[in-house]
């Protein structure tokens, strides 16, 4: 079954925004142009010699410092620590499966005006290159950071690198690399213009799903007017030929998207915009309840005498099934629909224990377009559900 556009054949269409966040679009570029640039080096890595990048960043109080970038590897058991003494690091990375690019780094809100130090160590476990695109380190400074931003939004900065770094450092940190760099065929690389910001930032178009800087949007579709193909089609800014996307990415980047339309907006939303929404995915689930017969979670707690949420956080280890951190309550837990409900499949004992980062991540893409293929065949031995 196709995931349709907005899901609005069931739960109606969005009303109309009426409401403006304060940022203008860019001027030059609508979000609809892509280029194709080039890896700006590599190394060779394997078990016993892996890439350790240190980074010296530096803090201002009370502003936005981090690190990060984009790399593409040719072994698909590339795995990346993290390393630092001075702050409660929280990090932000996916990792993608060749030929697709992926990324790593973090962003936060200094306390202080003391620099601190992280190494991050890229480890594989077969001979391995590995290319890299944008590494960044410093303090940022940009026009959406000097409004007032709620603490919510602040301590979730981390999950906008590498985004928010590129080309916004106003002071350059330190980074060193353990070994030589290879400079020996480069990788190739797409990126697409951000409509807010301007900036052209990484995409996979070998696999749209493999998300980097830009989010996906509604499935595109081709059939449309040419006036509705906004997510639809991009166009090489060098020779102008036109690429027809899958999916479909969001015009702004996840920064942009974060700080100039999300941070700004959001506290405008109305009790019946919220109520709207609420509305929309309890149509969903009336709807399999109908299909069902019941709901699935009703359903399980009377055949089991159990809550379906404390059954899946303690079959996953009370652990995040992605990134492996603990979760301390089955409350904290985000009981994830492993097959989407966007597909029209039910939140049932098929459900995956995920944070609220990686579920966030996740949305409503399905298994084998969020997980690596060893994720899959471990999902699959816990909830039951069949690879194919």
């Amino acid at each position: 079954m196709e995931k349709l556009a907005g899901k609005k054949i069931f739960s109606l269409r969005r009303r109309v925004s009426y409401k403006k966040s304060g940022f203008k679009s860019h001027k030059n570029f609508t979000g609809k142009e892509y280029k194709v640039e080039k890896s700006n080096f590599s190394f060779d890595i394997n078990l016993e010699s892996p890439l350790i990048i240190s980074w010296d960043i530096p803090n201002k109080n009370e502003q936005l410092s981090g690190f990060g970038g984009w790399f593409i590897a040719n072994n698909e058991n590339v795995s990346i620590d993290y390393y630092t003494e001075d702050i409660n690091l929280k990090t932000y990375q996916k990792i993608h499966l060749y030929p697709s690019w992926s990324k790593f780094g973090s962003a936060w809100f200094s306390e202080n005006n003391k620099n601190i130090k992280v190494k991050t160590i890229f480890k594989s476990n077969k001979n391995c290159k590995i290319n890299f695109w944008g590494l960044s380190v410093g303090v940022i400074e940009h026009q959406y950071l000097k409004q007032n931003i709620r603490d919510n939004v602040k301590k979730r900065m981390f999950e906008s690198s590498p985004e928010a770094l590129f080309l916004f450092i106003k002071e350059k940190g330190n980074l060193e690399f353990n070994k030589k760099k290879v400079l020996k065929k480069p990788t190739k690389i797409t990126l697409k213009a951000c409509n807010r910001c301007g900036r052209f930032l990484p995409v996979n178009f070998n696999n749209e799903s493999n998300e980097l800087s830009f989010s996906n949007h509604c499935k595109a579709n081709h059939l449309l007017p040419c006036k509705h193909k906004t997510f639809s089609h991009l166009n090489n800014v060098s020779d102008n030929k036109v690429h027809k996307l899958k999916h479909g990415f969001q015009l702004e980047d996840r920064y942009c998207k974060k700080l100039a339309v999300n941070a700004p907006l959001n506290p405008m939303r109305t009790a019946g915009q919220m109520k709207e929404d609420g509305n929309r995915r309890r149509f969903f689930e009336e709807l399999l309840e109908e299909i069902y017969k019941g709901s699935p979670q009703i359903l399980f707690k009377h055949k089991y005498n159990s809550e379906l949420s404390e059954h899946i956080w303690e079959k996953f280890y009370k652990k995040c099934f992605k990134c492996k951190k603990n979760i301390n309550t089955s409350n904290e837990m985000n009981l994830d629909h492993t097959r989407p409900l966007a597909l029209l499949y039910p939140l049932d004992k098929t459900a995956t224990c995920l944070c609220k980062t990686c579920n966030s991540s996740k949305r409503d893409r399905p298994p084998v377009e969020f997980y690596k293929e060893a994720e899959l065949i471990d999902l699959s031995k816990i909830t039951g559900l069949k690879l194919f």
